[in-house]
This record gives C-alpha cells, structure tokens and sequence, in this order.
C-alpha cells in the first residue's frame, strides 16, 4: 500500500522582492488556509489536538485565536479593522454541519452568524466589515449567500450555482467560480449588490486558490505548470497573464496578500508518499 502525509508551512514575502520567501512555520502539520489580522497571520492548525484556529504574531509566536474546543474551526477570514475572524466551523453539532461564526480577535469571545444543516462555508468579508459572503450548500448544490456580520437571516446572492466567493478591495463585485449555462464550472466576476455577471474569466484554473490583486485590476490565482507552483495574474484590462512567483517544490494551496498590499502569505503543501508492506501475522 501506499501511505500519504501532506505537510504544510505558512512563508511570507515582501511585494518588492517576491523571489524571496521567508519561512514562518516548520512543516508539521496540514494547514488548509492562511488570512492576515493586521501584521499577525491566522490559520487553522492541529496543534491543541483539534483543529482550531490560532495566530501567529510578527515574532514568530503562536498562540490560540481563542479557548480551544473539540471541533473544527478553518477557513478565516478578516474584517477590515482587524477586530473580528469568521470561521466556518462544526463547533455547535460536532459532527458534519458546518455554520459561519465569529470570534473577536480582542477577546477570544466567539459567536455563531449562521445555522442549519446546509454546510456554509468558504466566507469572505466585506471591506466595511457589514456582510458576509459565503459558500452555503443545500441538497448538496453551491450557492452564494450573504448575512449580516451581526448576523441574521442569509440572502441568496447568486442565482447560478457557485461557491468560493472573493470580494474585490471596494466590495462592489466579488469572483467566484460558477456553473455556466453551458454545464462548465469557470470563474467568473459578479455585482455584489444583486449578483449580476460582469465578468467571464473561462482561462483561469477551476479548484485553485483565487485572490483580488490589492489594487483591485487583476485576479491573482494559484496554478501549476510544467516547471513548478506559482502564482499569476490575470489584469482586468486585457495584458498579458504575468508569473508573480514560483514555490521549488510542493504546492500552494492557500494565499493572501495584507491590506497595505505590501506582503504575501501563502500556505506550502508538500504530500510525502511511502511504500508500506503489511505482512499476515503467525498465529
């Protein structure tokens, strides 16, 4: 048989020297999603035992987000003032439903936004911190929705089926990857008011992590190629696709620029793979 191991590293670049990526944790652990809070970074980590979601300060310290519980928390995201993290967790049935909550990044006091059996996840804030957009699946479809940060009830935002939901910078529009008339899944740009279609963007990869440049012109997106990982960008305004940067080996399965636009974290996933003999054992 063949066993599997993903290991992953959260490393962090300045915009100006791309090429040179500092590594911020060792490869211990699985980590799924990277998000900034200010100059600290947040991702969920397996270090208490459960995974749940803790930061990690400018030196090097990792400490939790918030009292670790015997759940799952992944998938942060950050308001524009730093004060809140929504998650998507299965905290409230322990089991497979997920909901949306928040936990104050001051206080460590969590809160739930949404509830149900529909799996919600994959949220995205907007830039005044208000709403909420997220990836909600009922009967087992994608769909987009939107809720209030102080919670409430949920609005559809997208009639199509889609998930991953990106806000832009200025929350007008936000990328996600939809199911087209046609049947193809493509990622595609919507109004973030009524969740009119803008933009078709048919070139880009379907699973991969995508990100708004911090400018808001482009979409950034993760991708692998012949020679190795890296991450592209793909301008709104017609140039050409540039290469941003290249990991040596593994994979990136998580990226997010801060807000100042001045760095990149990304999450580095390398599976280790070994041979294993099983023999019968004599009675």
């Amino acid at each position: 048989a063949v066993r599997s191991d993903e290991r992953s590293s959260v490393w962090v670049a300045d915009t100006d020297a791309l090429g040179t990526l500092r590594r911020r944790t060792s490869d211990a652990e699985k980590i799924t999603s990277v998000a900034w809070l200010g100059d600290a970074l947040v991702f969920p980590s397996s270090r208490s035992g459960s995974v749940n979601l803790v930061r990690l300060d400018s030196s090097g310290k990792i400490s939790p987000l918030s009292s670790p519980l015997p759940c799952v928390e992944t998938q942060p995201a950050i308001a524009s003032d730093g004060t809140a993290v929504v998650y998507s967790s299965n905290c409230a049935s322990d089991g497979d439903d997920f909901t949306l909550w928040t936990v104050d990044a001051r206080t460590g006091v969590r809160r739930r936004l949404t509830s149900g059996s529909n799996f919600d996840e994959q949220p995205t804030v907007s830039p005044d911190g208000k709403s909420v957009y997220y990836t909600s699946w009922s009967s087992n479809i994608s769909s987009i929705w939107r809720v209030s940060a102080t919670g409430g009830m949920p609005v559809r935002v997208l009639q199509k089926q889609a998930r991953a939901p990106v806000l832009s910078p200025d929350g007008t529009k936000f990328a996600s990857t939809v199911r087209d008339d046609d049947g193809r899944w493509v990622v595609e740009i919507a109004s973030a008011v009524d969740g009119t279609i803008l933009r078709s963007l048919r070139e880009l990869p379907i699973g991969m992590p995508i990100q708004w440049s911090p400018d808001g012109t482009a979409i950034d997106y993760a991708d692998e190629d012949n020679v190795s990982a890296g991450i592209w960008r793909r301008k709104l305004d017609g140039a050409a696709t540039a290469l941003l940067l290249r990991v040596p080996e593994g994979t990136i399965s998580s990226f997010a620029w801060n807000r100042s636009g001045t760095e990149i974290a990304l999450v580095r996933a390398r599976d280790q793979r070994d041979a294993i003999l099983f023999t019968r054992a004599s009675n």
